[in-house]
C-alpha cells in the first residue's frame, strides 16, 4: 500500500510574483555612478549656485559705476574668476554725508575673489545633467520609447532650425514684414511655439508627467550654450549711417587707436594706426606694468609713450570750461524766493525727479504737490 504524503507534511515556499508595468522607471545606471553623481546632483548646490549668480549680477551693476559694461562683462561674467572690489558696495552717490561716508574712499584694487560667470554657468550645467542622470528616468520602453525619440529628435531639428534661419534674416524676405515690424516677433515666437510643442509632445512619450520639467531644462541649457558661444566667438561691432550716407565698414566701440596723419604728400595722407586697445583690454602701449610701453615704426619720424591715458574723457580744446556748479545752485535757490513762492497756493507743481534719484538726497516720493504745501512745509 502506497503511503501517500499529506499536504501537511509538505515543507513549501512562498514566492511572490510582481508584474512590472510599463510606465516604472528602470535605473540605467550602476549604484557606483549614482552614488557618485548624487551629491553633484543636490539641490542645496543648484541654490547656492542661484544665490551666487544673484549675488555677481549684484556686484557687476554696482561695478559699472567705475568700469566701462564691456569691462564688467569680461571681468565678471565671461571670465571663470572674478576679482570684486569692496569699493562697488559703497558708492559715494548713495552714501555720502551718512555715518558711512568713510567707506567710500576704500583704494582701488582692494576685494576678494569669487567665481566668475563662467565658472557658475558650468557647474550649473553639470549640477543639472546629474540630476537629470538619477531622477529623470525614461519611463517609457519598446515602440513608444522609439517614437518619443524620434519626436524629440524631429523637435530638435525644428529648434534648429528655427535658430538659423532667424539669424539669417535681413527683414527683407517678406514684404508683410517690412510694412509691420511687430508681427516679426509674433513670427518667430509662434515658430518656437510649433518647435518647442514638438519636444514637449516627444518628451511626454518618454518621461511622461516630468516632460515640461525636461523641456523647461532644455531651455536652459539652450540659454546658457548660447552666452558661451557668444562669449567665446562674437565679434562685437557697430556701424553708424547718417540719414542719406552710405558706409561700408564697422568698428568696435571698446577699441581706442592713435592716429598719426602726415599730410605732406599731394596727392594722399600717410596715416599710421597704433591700436591702443583690442576689444576693450589695453595693448602694452596702455598697460603701466609693461616696460615696453614706447611707439616705434618707421613711419614715425619720432617715438611715443604714453604717459597717462584719461577713460571717457573730452578733449578740453585748448581752453579750460569754468566752474558753474555752485553759481547755479545759487540761481536755483535764488528763484525758489523770487518766482516759486509768490505764485498762488492752488498752482499745482508736478517735480522732474522723485524719491531714489541721484540727483538729489532726500527727495520727496509726492507725485505731485502744490505751491501752498510747500511754503508751508518744505524745509527751505
Amino acid at each position: 500500500m502506497e503511503n501517500n504524503p499529506q499536504p501537511s507534511d509538505l515543507s513549501l515556499e512562498s514566492v511572490e510574483i510582481t508584474a512590472v508595468p510599463d510606465d516604472v522607471p528602470v535605473p540605467a545606471l550602476g549604484p557606483t555612478v549614482v552614488a557618485i553623481l548624487r551629491p553633484i546632483a543636490s539641490l542645496k548646490i543648484a541654490v547656492s549656485l542661484f544665490a551666487m549668480a544673484i549675488f555677481l549680477v549684484l556686484a557687476g551693476t554696482l561695478a559699472q559705476v567705475n568700469k566701462d559694461i564691456w569691462e564688467v562683462v569680461r571681468d565678471y561674467f565671461r571670465t571663470p574668476v572674478a576679482w570684486i572690489e569692496w569699493r562697488v558696495f559703497f558708492p559715494k552717490s548713495f552714501l555720502m554725508g551718512t555715518w558711512l561716508e568713510g567707506m567710500t574712499d576704500i583704494e582701488k584694487g582692494k576685494g576678494f575673489p569669487f567665481p566668475g560667470g563662467w565658472l557658475i554657468g558650468g557647474a550649473m550645467t553639470i549640477n543639472l545633467i546629474a540630476a537629470h542622470a538619477i531622477r529623470f528616468k525614461i519611463q517609457a520602453k519598446g515602440h513608444r520609447l522609439t517614437s518619443g525619440l524620434a519626436v524629440i529628435g524631429i523637435g530638435a531639428a525644428l529648434t534648429a532650425a528655427v535658430i538659423v534661419w532667424g539669424s539669417m534674416q535681413s527683414g527683407q524676405e517678406n514684404q508683410l514684414l517690412q510694412e509691420w515690424p511687430s508681427l516679426r516677433i509674433l513670427w518667430q515666437l509662434a515658430q518656437g511655439l510649433v518647435s518647442g510643442g514638438v519636444l514637449l509632445c516627444g518628451c511626454v512619450m518618454v518621461f511622461r508627467r516630468r516632460a515640461g520639467v525636461v523641456v523647461l531644462h532644455l531651455g536652459v541649457l539652450l540659454i546658457m550654450y548660447n552666452e558661451l558661444l557668444v562669449g567665446v566667438s562674437a565679434i562685437e561691432g557697430q556701424m553708424s549711417i547718417r540719414e542719406g550716407d552710405t558706409v561700408d565698414f564697422e568698428h568696435d566701440i571698446r577699441a581706442i587707436e592713435l592716429s598719426v596723419v602726415d599730410t605732406s604728400p599731394k596727392d594722399h595722407n600717410q596715416v599710421t594706426v597704433v591700436p591702443l586697445t583690442e576689444e576693450g583690454v589695453a595693448t602694452r602701449f596702455l598697460d603701466r606694468s609693461d616696460g615696453d610701453r614706447v611707439i616705434e615704426h618707421p613711419d614715425l619720424p619720432f617715438t611715443i609713450e604714453i604717459e597717462k591715458h584719461f577713460k571717457n574723457s573730452m578733449p578740453p580744446h585748448n581752453r579750460r570750461r569754468p566752474d558753474t556748479r555752485f553759481e547755479g545752485a545759487k540761481q536755483i535757490f535764488r528763484s525758489l524766493k523770487d518766482s516759486f513762492v509768490t505764485l498762488p497756493d492752488h498752482v499745482q507743481v508736478f517735480p522732474g525727479h522723485g524719491s531714489g534719484s541721484a540727483c538729489g538726497k532726500a527727495l520727496g516720493a509726492l507725485p505731485s504737490t502744490s505751491v501752498g504745501y510747500e511754503r508751508r512745509f518744505a524745509w527751505w
